[in-house]
């Protein structure tokens, strides 16, 4: 199987990483890709999820737009 890199803010993999201590996920890697499964596997319609405007808006500022 063929992989990509994602990035994380450093916030965010800290509080993973805090996480998966107490589960038994060997990696950041291997928690991120089943929590995406779970969300993909049982919301085949994530357009409730996103919010076009929101994240346009968040580009924006963020400099990217």
């Amino acid at each position: 199987m063929k992989y990509t890199t994602v990035s994380l803010p450093e916030p965010l993999n800290k509080k993973i990483k805090k996480l998966i201590k107490k589960t038994g996920f060997p990696s950041t890697s291997a928690f991120v890709i089943f929590i995406l499964r779970e969300i993909l596997a049982n919301k085949t319609d994530v357009s409730p999820l996103v919010n076009k405007d929101k994240i346009m808006e968040q580009l924006k500022n963020l400099g990217y737009l």
